[in-house]
């Protein structure tokens, strides 16, 4: 289901922000890649194995958390830096 998704948002752009279109296209292959990564814990593999398999789980969902706390951050300081700009003409005034 989360293929259909990705293939949706890239073959339709819903979102009309290409920086918004792009984050919704990044959480769908997060959550492909770390689906993917759920089928190592099984007994597939060894168990030695799983330590290091949780730990690339946990730097996936650690990085795509650092991307959207990093535009969102971005996005916080340009609205910031518009009202303060918006603020300082009208005090000129």
């Amino acid at each position: 289901m989360t293929t259909f998704g990705a293939v949706y948002l890239v073959h339709f752009n819903p979102f009309e922000e290409p920086r918004l279109q792009g984050l919704e296209v990044l959480n769908e292959l997060t959550t492909i890649l770390l689906l993917s990564i759920v089928y190592c814990f099984t007994p597939l593999l060894e168990k030695h194995h799983h330590k290091n398999i949780g730990i690339l789980f946990m730097a996936v969902i650690v990085a795509n958390i650092s991307t959207h706390l990093f535009f969102l951050v971005g996005d916080l300081l340009k609205q910031l830096k518009l009202r303060l700009i918006k603020c300082l003409r009208k005090r000129e005034y």
